[in-house]
């Protein structure tokens, strides 16, 4: 419990990344919590054939990169507070996103949120590989990206899928927009 108190408070810029307890059973947990969301919402989109391989593939590649960045720096023993403070924050944006869907207002917020989500974790890579705010920037990029790329790579039909349910979710929007004109 204190773990999640202490991922509260860095997800609201009350305390560093660095101050974050070593506590390895919480970032497996918080990995695997990560693999579930994304599976979830993986599960969600009806034409992707193999939502848990796409969410474990993608948690293990970004585990992978961040233990490269980190030991290519002579900062491997960062690793678990590393790891356990940004599927930390993940898990909390997420929750707060599913929190936020319940009314119209709050779901206003859901982008501020996820850029909020996204700042944070730049701030936890850059607390731990001690770069600048822009060569952070760009590895949390890098290595979401590369996660992403892990899973096409082992998983060639992920991406025609991904394009196909991006045309389905398109079609919808236009439908909707085209309704609400017509009224």
């Amino acid at each position: 419990m204190q773990i999640i108190k202490q991922l509260v408070e860095i997800s609201l810029r009350k305390r560093e990344p660095q101050d974050l307890d070593f506590n390895l059973q919480a970032a497996i947990l918080l990995a695997m919590s990560v693999v579930f969301l994304r599976y979830v919402s993986f599960i969600s989109l009806s034409s992707l054939s193999n939502p848990l391989g796409y969410s474990l593939v993608s948690v293990i590649g970004e585990s992978l990169v961040i233990y490269a960045l980190l030991r290519s720096q002579n900062k491997a023993g960062r690793y678990v507070q590393t790891i356990t403070a940004l599927f930390g924050v993940t898990v909390i944006a997420t929750a707060a996103s599913v929190v936020m869907t319940v009314t119209i207002v709050l779901q206003l917020a859901l982008p501020v949120l996820m850029i909020w989500s996204f700042y944070i974790m730049v701030l936890i890579l850059r607390a731990a590989l001690d770069c600048s705010i822009i060569a952070s920037l760009m590895l949390t990029i890098g290595y979401n990206a590369i996660g992403y790329m892990l899973v096409i790579l082992l998983f060639p039909k992920f991406q025609s899928e991904m394009l196909a349910e991006w045309e389905l979710i398109k079609a919808a929007m236009e439908t909707a927009q085209l309704e609400a004109q017509s009224r």
